[in-house]
C-alpha cells in the first residue's frame, strides 16, 4: 500500500487527526496545492513543497466520483475572481483534498497528479497514523454511502434548500436519511407546521399497504403530543384533547396495534 505524498505527519494532517481524536468535526472540504521538488539528499529523491490551503464553502461532492471531478476542474471555478485568489493552490502540480466523513469518522484524502492524471485516494484516521489506500471503481460503493451522507450531515447549505433536498432525493432514491433532511428542513422553513413535515417522513416511511399506513398513521396521532395531530393534512380537525378523548384514543391505539401486527404478518 502507498503513502500520501504530503506525510501523514504534515501539520494539517495531525491538525485533523486531533479535532477526529477529540471528537470534533475537521472542516468538511479542504484544498491544498502540492509541488514537487528534487531532492538528491532525501530518500526518495524529492521533497514535497506545500503552496497554501483554502476551506471550501457551499459544496460538498455526494459521491465520490464528484470529488474526483472537483480537483481535476480546480473546484469547478472556471474563470471567476475566486479562481483567480486561488492560483496558488490551484495551479500547483499535485492537487490535495480533504472531504470529512461523519459515519466513518475518517477524512478521504485525494492527490491528483495533473502531470500524469493519476489520482490516489486514501481513508484516514481515526486516529493518527491510521491510513488505507482505496480505489474510487472498487470501493464506490462504500464510498459514495459516505459521501451521500456526508452531504447532508455537515451542513444544510450544501443541499440547495427545498429544491436542492428534492433534485438529490430524485437522484438517489428515497433513502432514510434523505427524507429526514427533508423532514428538518421543512422544520426550520415553517415550524408553526410541524404536521405538515412530519407527513413527509411517515408518508414515504411506512410500508405502502393501506391497512399499515391507515394503522401507523393513527398511531402516531394518538401519540402526538398536545393537540397536534398528524392527520390534519388528510383534512381532520384539531381539537384540544380531554380526558374522556384521551382514554378513548388508547383503546383505539390499542386496536391499531393491532392491525399493524396482523397487517406485517400477512406481509
Amino acid at each position: 500500500m502507498s503513502r500520501p505524498l504530503l506525510d501523514l505527519e504534515q501539520e494539517w494532517h495531525r491538525q485533523r487527526a486531533q479535532l477526529r481524536a477529540n471528537h470534533q468535526r475537521p472542516p468538511p472540504l479542504v484544498t491544498a496545492g502540492l509541488e514537487i521538488a528534487y531532492d538528491e539528499d532525501a530518500r526518495s529523491h524529492h521533497r514535497v513543497q506545500v503552496s497554501g490551503m483554502a476551506l471550501i464553502f457551499g459544496i460538498f461532492p455526494p459521491t465520490v466520483c464528484e470529488f474526483v471531478e472537483l480537483a481535476r476542474t480546480g473546484l469547478r471555478l472556471g474563470r471567476s475572481p475566486a479562481r483567480q485568489e486561488l492560483e496558488g493552490v490551484l495551479n500547483t502540480r499535485v492537487q490535495s483534498l480533504w472531504a470529512w466523513l461523519p459515519t466513518l469518522a475518517q477524512d478521504c484524502y485525494l492527490e491528483l497528479d495533473h502531470a500524469t492524471d493519476e489520482v490516489r485516494l486514501w481513508l484516514i484516521g481515526p486516529q493518527l497514523g491510521e491510513v488505507e489506500e482505496v480505489d474510487a471503481e472498487t470501493d464506490r460503493e462504500r464510498l459514495d454511502e459516505a459521501f451521500l451522507a456526508a452531504a447532508v450531515m455537515t451542513g444544510s447549505r450544501h443541499w440547495g434548500g427545498q429544491e436542492g433536498l428534492a433534485r438529490l432525493v430524485e437522484r438517489f432514491g428515497r433513502r432514510p436519511l434523505l427524507i429526514a433532511a427533508q423532514v428538518a428542513e421543512a422544520l426550520e422553513r415553517d415550524a408553526r407546521h410541524p404536521e405538515q413535515a412530519l407527513a413527509l417522513g411517515i408518508a414515504d416511511l411506512v410500508v405502502p399497504d393501506a391497512g399499515v399506513y391507515e394503522a401507523a398513521l393513527e398511531m402516531a396521532a394518538t401519540y402526538a403530543s398536545g393537540s397536534i395531530c398528524i392527520c390534519c393534512t388528510r383534512g381532520c380537525t384539531v381539537r384540544s384533547r380531554s380526558t374522556a378523548e384521551a382514554g378513548s384514543e388508547a383503546t383505539t391505539s390499542a386496536s391499531s396495534r393491532s392491525r399493524v401486527a396482523k397487517a406485517g404478518r400477512a406481509g
